[in-house]
């Protein structure tokens, strides 16, 4: 068996096991959270929402920026895929996502202000 592999579904594996355990410490304690999938199906559906479509040897990409509730944000997919999603406001980051480095934690609830 292949060690990158094994490496890969042990990432995966703890990712699922701290959003568990993330997401049922936010609702006992009543801590409003999401995951950044959540934030990338609510940002493109949000009505105030700049959207801008760009093609690039060939392949489609699609930016988005929202501000609301003092919280900015910025999101880029390639098609379904999630590239990035930074959610900030003026004093903190919340969220800096990066399918590159950060892609098994994806499900797991962040803390919002």
């Amino acid at each position: 068996m292949n060690i990158n592999k094994v490496i890969d579904q042990a990432k995966k594996t703890a990712g699922r096991t701290v959003a568990y355990l993330k997401e049922k410490t936010f609702q006992l304690t009543d801590t409003p959270a999401a995951s950044v999938a959540e934030l990338a199906a609510f940002i493109p559906a949000h009505h105030d929402t700049k959207k801008v479509t760009k093609t690039f040897l060939g392949r489609s990409f699609t930016f988005y920026q929202l501000e609301t509730m003092g919280v900015s944000y910025y999101l880029e997919m390639k098609g379904p895929s999630i590239l990035q999603l930074d959610a900030r406001t003026k004093e903190r980051n919340i969220v800096s996502y990066r399918s590159y480095r950060d892609g098994h934690k994806q499900d797991i609830p962040i803390r919002f202000p």
